[in-house]
């Protein structure tokens, strides 16, 4: 079976300094550029050409980084798309990873520890940028985050229980499978429900998209 997007060599792997040289870029550039929801530590206006110049050197430096690490069995242009769609969703960007991965023939387990290194480098360094910024209440956000880590730790450990007591990685595939299919349906029902409550309140959604800016 393949590798996860970007690993390297047989043997190889990215390797823990890698990744976090490359968390470390990105938290950098959130710090540095700021945005709508934080502000720049350097005094960078969100869309000015400060803003957009770090963002281009951040994106320069993750090329690189994928064009470095990337595997011959890969398609780069798969990863890349699989990135930007995951981007657009959001956190929940393991809806859309996880089927695509395993799609693509990759074994449950690297699946999973892929998917959540992703979600871990990226919410991470968006917190991060949120706490610098003062804009991060201490109490809720650290109940949340034992009540996140409690989950995940019981999470593990039955998923853990089911492979051991079957012997096939298939449990974890259809653990996967389930948990899509929930978070699809809900992500549809609270995208329809907010797109009638719109219309209700008399607006219209599509007439109220606009540039990336705002403008």
């Amino acid at each position: 079976a393949p590798r996860a997007c970007g690993g390297e060599a047989a043997g190889g792997g990215l390797g823990f300094p890698k990744l976090m040289g490359i968390w470390t870029v990105l938290v950098m550039s959130l710090v540095l550029r700021g945005g709508r929801g934080a502000g720049s530590v350097a005094g960078v206006h969100y869309c000015t050409w400060e803003y957009w110049l770090i963002t281009g050197l951040a994106f320069a430096f993750l090329v690189a980084a994928a064009v470095y690490t990337r595997r011959a069995e890969v398609p780069p242009v798969t990863c890349f798309l699989v990135g930007c769609i995951s981007a657009v969703v959001g956190m929940g960007g393991g809806v859309v990873l996880n089927p695509m991965l395993l799609g693509a023939g990759f074994e449950p387990m690297v699946v999973t520890a892929t998917v959540t290194v992703m979600i871990a480098m990226v919410s991470s360094s968006a917190a991060l940028n949120f706490v610098l910024a003062g804009t991060v209440p201490v109490v809720p956000t650290l109940v949340l985050f034992s009540c996140t880590f409690l989950g995940s730790l019981c999470g593990k450990s039955v998923v853990g229980w089911l492979v051991a007591k079957t012997g096939r990685n298939s449990a974890l595939v259809f653990l996967l499978a389930s948990i899509i299919a929930a978070s699809t349906i809900t992500v549809l029902i609270q995208s329809v429900l907010g797109l009638v409550s719109s219309i209700d309140r008399g607006e219209n959604p599509i007439a109220e998209w606009s540039t990336p800016c705002g403008r």
